[in-house]
């Protein structure tokens, strides 16, 4: 089944489809066979214009019974049915072949037709995906091509034995093995995409919209000009083949031949167009072809003219146009789906063939053509023919945007608040939240008022001001800061004379508001033991007068204080009073030891326009946490200089992988050329996670500005160049067998591939930002296999061919990537050695310490000799990173000087990761971010029957057992028993609560401790973290719930 791209899950539905579908199709051919020589020879066939119309008016009333009937109704159910009412009327037709009952028939057939192809491509699209069906469809629509071949080639010879009056039976024979086999079927729809996940209450109430409606103009224009060469077809045959069993058999060698080509098309031809070429170009391979035999027909005029024109419109309709219609309707949701196709499909489609029929009619009628002259219809179809290649353009455009639509309908999208001041309801119902006795709803309540005329609730305000807590009196006081109207300066002075949680806000309100005759007060407040109202009362003072001598002295003072949490506060009072703090102060503070005094400092700057803070302020962007206060900072700034000194920074030799990270995570702020340029040196970074940053920052900038066409191209090449690094890196794992020595190494391989899909996936549509990429970010990595496909489909669809055949193979789950790598990048990783250097050499100090640590354990010291240690940071080996041994052996081999045997622990930071990453709680956290809690874990060793801690002992760290057991107790009953592996007192880490049990030691034990206050201080600086633990806590507590939830009741 390699040939067919079948893969081992999909061969029993694809089969049963194909066979499912070689009976509808021959039920199709054989009794529209018998109907149509029953029809021209036995009635009057100048009527034939006439059947059409009475075929699209029957489907009119048809159609909408037919979607009441089947409302939500089991698609199998439906097609079990309605072939058993097929077979039953076909076969009591079979008995009274006379008169009326011929034109009914001729009617009744297309109806079949149309329902059961209808009902068959809807099952086909709930058992398969997008990608699927882009594979699939056209395999499994040959089996309608067998169908044109086997049951085309049987009509003669069983017309010859048993007449044509009897070719019914063979229909009635197809829909019985059709009814057969659509039961085995059964369950093979349960997991269609379309029946649980793209449903939404958007949907309601529904309507058709473009993207419906140019699939409605297609099949309608395409039915219309189908219509015209049929009878074109059948009247030229009719004139040729005039004896009915002859005609039965004319139209049975017609099926066949065209079976035979359609499933050469089917095979050869319609998926490599699909999966190559794409949706637009197949949508415009039918049109073509079917202009081109209207062409011939209209200048010669001969049978064989207009065999070629329905010859083409039978083969593609059925091979290349049919599979790609389906396509189109995959994106739309069920219900849409179910309530619109039985309308295109049946009413619309049959509608159209009506027109056809009085169309040709009414020139028949009023002497325009004649039976002999048939070909001038073909005027009109080259005209309709031009419209439905214009109509296809649209519909390209479309089938993208329906399928991005579809991804967006799963995002909760918030409207924006906007408040109307006028409306005396919205007042009220604000100032019922202000009156609320819930101080959040409070506080949102002034939230939304923050930025509106405070009058209408001026009385509440004030009121909650006098008696209200104090957060919200200092929200409050916060936001009428300067509004007199709403508290007055008279109440301001009031304030400061009293120790209030407000006292403190109260005198820097006076000092900004220029109350002079607080003045004296605020004078003697500087003597005052609390230091925060000594600090805010300085500089009240100050901003009344600034050359206030002893308030200008203390303030120096405190700015100099031993207390990192006095100088933050200071700090924090003198925002929005430049004039008050020198640059050199401001300077020194911004390279201050403590983070918080750093913090407000660079809230400080953000009022102070001076260029020479430019540099300091990108400087802390090494600190994650600081970053959003920094970028405020800048603001005052012009953009131009902050962007030439992030340049000079960026090209410092020894700038750090963070502060890199920091550079490229702000650039996502400037909107420029200058921006996308530095942008683009930071995919180029053999960090991934900073290429990662770099890719995040350009997605933004492009859903500002548009990316010019140079360096969309140039971007181009660093997907080629990332996607490589990401095949280089399946093969580099594929050396690999986990163990205890690959564990890290295979760790972080998987940890750069999760990242290099949304990157590339960032990078691809740079020139489609508005696609919701986070949303298939979110989707790759949920691991959903029914996501995942219509998220390779977006791709597939919007993304340059050059970049999407580089990227889908990285994202599915089920091909050889590697064949895949050799056959994109041939020659890529000739030398496995050569990627072991590139990592021991790499600035993300974490790939250098595990690769070079493989390498010592695995005896490849000479590997490690090849290496440039100017490149590597030397800082690693003095981390505890490495053992006693492994340090040892660096010594003898290389430069003694910069091996230090600094620490004696058991055990080294890299084995403590390695113990880590055995525990439940920290097992998908990366090595990486692993490494950094191993740095603050302590040894602990406990004799036999030591106390590890008490029952009520307040929990300040966590542990892990390294060997021993550990018995968890309440006096003398054992709860559990801990050993190797297991971990106990994590939610120490979270709540600071007393333990709940004693924990004792049952053999010699040797534990890892982390402690809260390590612990914490690691998070401040490192948000990812606790990202990750959050993470992992949420999932046990899920998976506890779920226990919970199917434990007997």
């Amino acid at each position: 089944m390699k040939i067919f791209n079948i893969k081992a899950e999909e061969k029993k539905s694809a089969f049963l489809l194909g066979v499912l579908f070689f009976c509808i199709i021959s039920v199709g051919i054989t009794a529209s066979a018998a109907r149509d020589s029953f029809f021209l020879v036995k009635y009057d066939r100048s009527i034939l214009p006439l059947m059409f119309v009475a075929i699209a008016f029957t489907m009119y009333l048809v159609i909408p019974i037919y979607k009441s009937i089947i409302k939500s109704k089991d698609q199998i159910f439906i097609i079990s049915i309605s072939t058993t009412i097929f077979s039953l009327s076909l076969f009591l037709i079979q008995k009274s072949l006379n008169g009326y009952v011929i034109p009914l028939l001729f009617i009744w057939v297309e109806i079949i037709n149309v329902l059961s192809v209808m009902q068959f491509w809807i099952l086909a699209g709930e058992i398969f995906n997008p990608r699927q069906a882009k594979r699939l469809f056209s395999l499994i629509a040959s089996g309608g091509s067998f169908a044109a071949i086997i049951s085309g080639y049987s009509i003669k010879p069983f017309v010859q034995t048993y007449g044509s009056e009897n070719l019914l039976n063979l229909s009635i024979f197809f829909l019985v093995g059709s009814l057969l086999v659509v039961q085995l079927l059964r369950g093979q729809n349960d997991n269609a995409v379309q029946n649980s996940k793209t449903e939404g209450l958007n949907e309601i109430p529904i309507k058709l919209g473009n993207y419906l409606r140019s699939i409605a103009i297609m099949i309608g224009i395409a039915a219309f000009i189908s219509k015209i060469i049929d009878y074109q077809f059948k009247i030229i045959a009719v004139n040729i083949f005039p004896d009915q069993n002859q005609l039965a058999s004319f139209f049975g060698s017609y099926y066949m031949s065209t079976g035979l080509a359609t499933i050469i098309m089917q095979f050869f031809v319609t998926s490599p167009i699909l999966t190559r070429l794409g949706v637009v170009t197949a949508l415009g391979v039918l049109p073509i072809f079917v202009g081109i035999g209207s062409i011939s027909f209209l200048i010669y005029g001969t049978l064989a003219a207009i065999f070629f024109s329905k010859f083409s419109d039978q083969v593609f309709r059925f091979s290349t146009n049919s599979a790609v219609t389906e396509i189109l309707w995959i994106p739309v949701s069920k219900l849409k789906k179910s309530t619109f196709k039985p309308l295109i499909d049946g009413s619309i489609k049959s509608g159209m063939e009506g027109l056809a029929g009085i169309t040709i009619f009414v020139l028949l009628y009023f002497g325009f053509m004649s039976e002999d002259n048939v070909y001038i219809l073909s005027i009109i179809s080259l005209g309709l023919i031009l419209l439905w290649i214009w109509n296809n353009r649209r519909l390209g455009s479309g089938y993208v945007n329906a399928l991005i639509k579809a991804v967006k309908n799963r995002q909760l999208n918030l409207e924006e608040l906007k408040i109307d001041i006028s409306d005396n309801k919205i007042i009220e119902t604000i100032d019922n939240s202000l009156n609320s006795k819930n101080i959040t709803e409070q506080l949102f309540a002034i939230d939304l008022i923050n930025d509106l005329p405070l009058n209408p609730w001026k009385n509440t305000l004030r009121k909650l001001f006098e008696s209200g807590p104090d957060k919200l009196r200092k929200k409050i006081l916060k936001t009428s800061w300067l509004n007199h109207d709403i508290i007055s300066s008279e109440t301001i002075s009031e304030k400061i004379k009293h120790k209030t949680q407000i006292q403190s806000d109260a005198i820097l309100c006076a000092g900004d508001r220029k109350i002079f005759s607080c003045f004296s007060f605020l004078e003697e407040l500087l003597n005052d033991q609390n230091l925060e109202i000594k600090s805010s009362s300085s500089i009240s003072i100050l901003k009344m007068n600034n050359k206030h001598e002893k308030a200008k002295t203390i303030l120096h003072e405190l700015l100099n204080h031993k207390e990192n949490q006095i100088i933050a506060k200071t700090i924090t009072f003198l925002i929005n009073s430049n004039n008050l703090i020198d640059k050199k102060t401001i300077l020194r503070l911004l390279s201050h030891d403590s983070l918080e005094v750093r913090r407000e400092t660079i809230k400080v700057s953000g009022s102070y326009p001076s260029t020479d803070l430019i540099n300091p302020l990108i400087r802390n962007l090494s600190i994650s946490c600081l970053l959003d206060d920094i970028v405020d900072a800048l603001e005052i700034q012009n953009k131009s200089d902050i962007i030439i000194e992030i340049s000079k920074v960026l090209q410092e030799p020894q700038i750090t992988v963070r502060l890199k990270k920091g550079i490229f995570q702000i650039l996502k702020e400037y909107h420029n050329q200058e921006s996308i340029d530095l942008l683009r040196s930071g995919l180029k970074e053999k960090d991934i996670s900073i290429a990662s940053i770099a890719a995040d920052s350009l997605h933004i900038i492009s859903k500002n500005i548009k990316i010019n066409y140079t360096t969309l191209k140039k971007i181009d090449s660093d997907i080629s160049n990332i996607a490589e690094y990401g095949y280089m890196l399946h093969i580099f794992r594929n050396n690999f067998e986990l163990s205890q020595s690959t564990l890290l190494l295979i760790d972080q391989i998987n940890s750069d591939l999760k990242e290099i899909v949304p990157i590339l996936l960032k990078l691809g549509v740079l020139e489609s930002p508005k696609i919701p990429l986070e949303t298939y970010i979110q989707y790759f990595h949920s691991d959903d296999k029914d996501l995942l496909p219509l998220v390779l489909e977006l791709v597939e669809s919007v993304f340059k061919k050059e970049n999407s055949d580089k990227i889908i193979p990285l994202i599915e789950t089920d091909v050889d990537k590697i064949k895949i790598a050799y056959k994109l990048y041939p020659g890529i990783l000739e030398d496995k050695e050569n990627v072991f250097l590139t990592w021991v050499e790499n600035n993300h100090n974490w790939k250098s310490i595990i690769s070079i640590d493989y390498l010592l354990n695995n005896d490849q010291i000479d590997l490690l000799s090849r290496a440039n240690w100017d490149n590597i940071d030397l800082d690693i080996f003095s981390n505890n990173f490495f053992n006693q041994k492994q340090l040892a052996l660096l010594q003898e081999s290389f430069k003694p000087k910069f091996f230090s045997e600094k620490g004696k622990n058991m055990y080294s930071n890299l084995e403590k990761t390695i113990i880590l990453k055995s525990v439940e709680l920290f097992e998908n956290i990366t090595g990486d971010v692993l490494s950094k809690i191993a740095q603050i874990a302590s040894e602990k060793h406990l004799e036999v029957n030591q106390n590890l801690f008490k029952k009520d002992d307040i929990g300040n760290s966590m542990f892990v057992i390294i060997s021993g057991e550990i018995n968890v107790h309440q006096n003398d009953k054992i709860i559990t028993n801990l050993k190797r592996g297991s971990f106990l007192g994590e939610m120490s880490l979270l709540d600071h609560k007393p333990r709940s049990a004693d924990a004792t030691s049952k053999t010699e034990t040797t534990l890892l401790e982390i402690s809260q206050e390590g612990f914490y201080e690691l998070m401040i600086k490192n948000p990812e973290i606790m990202r990750q633990i959050m993470k992992q806590l949420t999932y046990r507590i899920r998976k506890m719930n779920s226990k919970l939830q199917n434990s007997p009741k």
